[in-house]
């Protein structure tokens, strides 16, 4: 019983970052990681009135410029009582098909603002391939981050990019693998032509491949995936080995987590239209390589709660302004 509680870059991704040292007698043994996340934006950049608040006038939230100001909240704030060891964001995927901002830009804004905002890493959606592979191939080389979909592979004649990239932080002693997998339907939800030059493998027996090849070296294991809530939770309850599985693709706001009884893997989700923050801390055991304590929460992005960035805020404006030409042609 469980309980809740490119070409795209087809990449594996080390993460080598700095927290304790190695477990020793003179070194905790226990590390803290703070993971934020976001999922299918859909190119929701600017904020939104909450016509469900039943306040007149309704209150501002989501967008770009509050998340900024969300982000630099709590990449600094405690986790359970300390400063964290090791703080991601991570995007699953759907980042900009939807709104002009997205669509019109054919996703080059939401690139410019995930890069504002230090993203480490994002797991590719099926929206993202709407323009094509070559447009894909286009905003993953725009982007500094990894756009991860190990279960997507290349067909010959298209060229390949980078398989394996490793990011190393001071100590390499302790070490995060992260991986990713899009949803099992792209034959159903994208059209032929924007799949040439591409074919997919199963999620499920991709992660069972991919966590057996890194689950020996890897101190903990992160999956940001674009498969929905229910494979989601069907992989975490039958593939040992996962930490956490950041998920996207069902919009589905959870909060708290949700666990799997069997292998213990923690699923989490942020909803959509960057309306919410994810964040999910985690207190993480060296020598018994588990999770010992987890807490999670989705954060609205009210305005009121998140002033925007000032920063973040000019960019949005300008992006709508270009944007605005665009739609008056």
């Amino acid at each position: 019983m469980m309980r809740p509680a490119g070409v795209f870059v087809p990449v594996l991704l080390l993460v080598l970052l700095p927290p304790s040292p190695a477990p020793t007698d003179a070194a905790p043994a226990f590390v803290t990681i703070r993971i934020l996340h976001t999922n299918d934006i859909h190119g929701h950049i600017l904020p939104e009135p909450d016509l469900k608040s039943g306040v007149t006038p309704p209150p501002l939230f989501g967008g770009a410029a509050s998340l900024a100001t969300a982000l630099r909240r709590y990449r600094k704030e405690p986790v359970f009582g300390h400063p964290p060891d090791i703080v991601l964001y991570f995007d699953a995927g759907d980042f900009f098909q939807g709104t002009p901002e997205g669509t019109l830009t054919r996703g080059s804004a939401m690139i410019e603002m995930f890069r504002r905002l230090d993203l480490n890493a994002m797991g590719a959606g099926n929206h993202d391939f709407d323009f094509g592979l070559e447009t894909f191939r286009h905003l993953a080389g725009g982007a500094t981050w990894p756009i991860i979909a190990l279960n997507i592979i290349e067909t010959p004649g298209t060229h390949a990019l980078d398989r394996n990239v490793t990011i190393r932080g001071k100590d390499p002693d302790f070490n995060i693998a992260v991986l990713g997998w899009i949803t099992d339907d792209m034959a159903s939800v994208t059209t032929a032509k924007t799949r040439e030059g591409l074919r997919f493998l199963d999620s499920l027996e991709t992660a069972r491949r991919e966590v057996a090849g890194v689950r020996d070296t890897a101190d903990f294991v992160v999956a940001v995936t674009h498969c929905g809530f229910q494979q989601d939770t069907h992989i975490a309850n039958s593939v040992a080995g996962i930490d956490v599985i950041v998920g996207g693709h069902s919009h589905t706001p959870l909060s708290p987590y949700y666990i799997s009884d069997s292998t213990g893997t923690i699923v989490v989700q942020a909803g959509g239209h960057l309306r919410d923050l994810g964040v999910l801390d985690v207190l993480y055991n060296r020598k018994t390589r588990k999770i010992v304590r987890a807490n999670s929460r989705l954060l609205p992005l009210y305005e009121s709660e998140f002033p925007p960035d000032p920063a973040m805020r000019r960019w949005v404006r300008n992006v709508s302004r270009r944007v605005g030409g665009m739609l008056n042609e």
